[in-house]
């Protein structure tokens, strides 16, 4: 079997690595970048009875490569994760109004526009927080406010759309990963230090813990929200409250995960490359 790993420039050292595991199985790969994904097809060889793409990157508003894997699985090529579960975790606002549709723990999310004030009117007198319509900057646009945003806050946020959530008194984030439907027993929490109110757990190298035993509630929590988005390969980032209480943050599906790898010792592309093995096995029967 054939696996074309698309990865974006940051990304090839990682999925070459997932693509060396790849081969442990039996498998050849190439690696493509997002930038230019059509290149890889030039091979003739590459059919839809014996390839899988793995993408390793998504973004809303990528329409070039976006359509090329649209186009892909219309010829009937395994895309993995689907477009459909790709195009949906990369649009971070539309998976939060799913999770609060299906009434799984995460924050309530609200959609402003700057242009019309009509979501106001489900602000409440509470603690919220406001970030960009697209993920950028590492969170530094994320502010926190009370009540009603200011004009100020407003105009600090550098996309049209708002997303607007209710704010969550965090202790801790953890990353959990999860394959297929099997979030794996362990996990990577960072607690912050004190009196912090944003959380990274990708690429805080410096507070990131390993735990090598996870809590089953957090890892349920984690099968269902991939499950909520039909996803294959995840990385989902759940919240711990002050309260004790576990709550989705986002899903993640194209990380680089060498920091991960050096603090726990254990090979997480060879795990990835599994997954990717067992689905290849399926389609070969």
């Amino acid at each position: 079997m054939y696996f074309v790993l698309l990865h974006t420039g940051g990304g090839i050292k990682y999925a070459r690595k997932i693509g060396k595991s790849l081969r442990k199985f039996g498998h050849n790969y190439y690696l493509s970048s997002v930038a230019n994904s059509d290149y890889v097809w030039r091979h003739d060889e590459l059919t839809p009875d014996n390839t899988i793409i793995h993408a390793r990157a998504a973004h809303p508003t990528s329409i070039s490569f976006v359509r090329t894997l649209e186009q892909k699985e219309r010829e009937g090529f395994r895309v993995v994760n689907s477009v459909d579960t790709l195009k949906l975790t990369s649009d971070k606002l539309k998976c939060s109004l799913l999770f609060n549709e299906l009434n799984l723990a995460h924050p309530k999310t609200i959609v402003g526009k700057k242009n019309n004030d009509s979501w106001r009117d489900q602000i409440e007198d509470k603690e919220y927080i406001i970030k960009p319509y697209i993920s950028q900057g590492q969170g530094v646009f994320v502010q926190r406010f009370h009540g009603q945003p200011s004009n100020d806050i407003i105009n600090s946020i550098p996309t049209n759309t708002l997303v607007i959530q209710e704010f969550v008194d965090v202790s801790a984030i953890y990353r959990v990963i999860c394959l297929n439907g099997m979030p794996q027993n362990f996990v990577f929490v960072d607690k912050g230090k004190p009196n912090d109110w944003k959380f990274s757990v990708c690429l805080n190298k410096i507070s990131m813990v390993f735990e090598p035993n996870a809590n089953r509630e957090l890892l349920n929590l984690a099968r269902n929200a991939q499950k909520a988005v039909n996803g294959v390969i995840n990385f989902i980032d759940i919240f711990l409250t002050k309260d004790g209480e576990y709550v989705i943050s986002e899903i993640n599906t194209a990380c680089s995960l060498f920091i991960h790898e050096r603090l726990s010792g254990i090979n997480i592309s060879l795990l990835i490359a599994n997954t990717l093995h067992d689905i290849a096995k399926e389609i070969e029967r």
